[in-house]
């Protein structure tokens, strides 16, 4: 009962905050639009409604309105629009996906219930319109959709982050380097999702890739993302590819001394050993060696590996 006063104690105040400014606010917002209207012999000064619209929203900033100032950043961006200028109108759109994401965002901390998403729906949008206002390779509209994609997974919408990284991705495809980044996320995001076999297939894609760079820390850490997400899904031999295979192989025979890729910017011979440990674990279905294993391993395994250690022992209990 005291966590539910609680979360309505937060919306009260998430409701005040967004209705504080609302007689003035709406004042002066139609004050400036109405600036905008023809009038007979004479032209609106569009540059004098974006000045007022832009310290108007700065106003709605400064008191913690996101709200009101991504509305104000929308009427100045369709100034911009009306004029031409579309790099300016994009900036503005911009600017107003992100105070109506930053709203969202308060809300979502406040853990305040929105099931409308109305915040989250306009920024969507604003993000969606200023991406079109660029040219179709633009290096902007991948970052646009690499910032969508990093707000909706604080917000835990990681599938729906997932096709932003794709977005990404399509708008730098010559890039190895950005394309290992967008990938690595999108894996991230769909295991975070509990999308798996998502999340094999996108690791498959990094492997692709892997020929692309020297043998570097990264690179082997996807692998060892990729063997953990093949024994929680345990997909059929018909469907493993030779790649897999292979990786399964160097691991389960021991020989990456003799691999030459692994020098450098290999893991340490502890965590190789762990992983071989692990491949020989899930083999016999010891589920208590996965166990103990996974205390060992904690300092050697980010968040993410982890919680894929996690789910793997979970698997293999319930096979068992």
């Amino acid at each position: 009962m005291a966590k539910y006063r609680l979360a309505q104690f937060r919306c009260q105040i998430a409701v005040k905050m967004a209705t504080d400014l609302g007689p003035e606010f709406s004042e002066k917002y139609n004050a400036i639009s109405n600036k905008l209207k023809k009038r007979f012999m004479r032209k609106p000064n569009v540059s004098e409604a974006t000045d007022e619209f832009t310290e108007l929203a700065l106003q709605c900033e400064h008191a913690e309105q996101p709200p009101y100032a991504g509305l104000c950043y929308i009427g100045a961006a369709r100034c911009e629009g009306s004029i031409g200028n579309t790099i300016g109108e994009a900036e503005y759109l911009l600017m107003s996906a992100r105070q109506f994401m930053k709203a969202e965002l308060k809300l979502s901390s406040l853990r305040c219930i929105n099931p409308g998403k109305e915040n989250l729906e306009a920024a969507i949008s604003c993000y969606s319109h200023s991406s079109k206002r660029y040219p179709e390779k633009s290096s902007l509209k991948s970052c646009i959709n690499l910032e969508v994609a990093n707000n909706l997974e604080q917000l835990g919408h990681y599938s729906e982050a997932a096709v932003y990284y794709q977005n990404a991705l399509e708008n730098n495809a010559n890039n190895p380097g950005y394309k290992l980044i967008c990938y690595t996320n999108m894996a991230s995001a769909y295991v975070k999702d509990g999308k798996y076999e998502e999340a094999l297939r996108i690791y498959e894609k990094i492997d692709e890739l892997a020929n692309e760079f020297s043998y570097s820390f990264e690179i082997k850490m996807c692998e060892i993302n990729r063997l953990f997400l093949y024994l929680i899904v345990q997909p059929s031999p018909k469907v493993i590819t030779e790649s897999m295979e292979k990786l399964i192989e160097r691991y389960t025979l021991d020989i990456d001394n003799d691999n030459p890729k692994f020098e450098g910017g290999a893991l340490s011979p502890e965590l190789t050993l762990f992983v071989q440990s692990i491949l020989t674990a899930c083999k016999v279905g010891d589920t208590q060696a996965l166990i103990s294993l996974r205390s060992e391993m904690k300092d050697f395994l980010n968040i993410e590996q982890q919680d894929l250690m996690r789910v793997l022992i979970q698997t293999y209990e319930c096979i068992n």
